[in-house]
C-alpha cells in the first residue's frame, strides 16, 4: 500500500507548539471540570440562589465543550 510508506507530514512550529501545550490545557479543563461536578454535586448548593446553579451549569457545559475540542486537536495533532 503506497499511502502506508508515505512519511507522515511535519508539524508546523506553530503546531507543534499547540501539541506541545495541549495536554497541559487538557488537564487545566478537566481539573476545573472536577471542582465544578464537586460543586454541584453539594444538596446546599440548591437550597439557595439558584442563579448560581444556572451559571455552575452553564460553565460546566462550556468546559466540557472546550475539553472535547482540546481532545479533538490533541487527536488531530498526534496523528498527523
Amino acid at each position: 500500500d503506497r499511502q502506508a510508506e508515505r512519511p507522515k507530514p511535519k508539524l508546523s512550529s506553530a503546531e507543534q507548539r499547540e501539541l506541545d501545550d495541549l495536554p497541559g490545557r487538557i488537564d487545566e479543563a478537566e481539573a476545573e471540570l472536577a471542582s465544578l461536578d464537586e460543586r454541584l454535586a453539594d444538596p446546599s448548593l440548591y437550597e439557595g440562589d439558584n442563579a448560581a446553579v444556572g451559571e455552575l451549569t452553564d460553565r460546566r457545559r462550556s468546559l466540557d465543550a472546550r475539553l472535547q475540542d482540546l481532545l479533538g486537536r490533541l487527536y488531530q495533532r498526534a496523528s498527523i
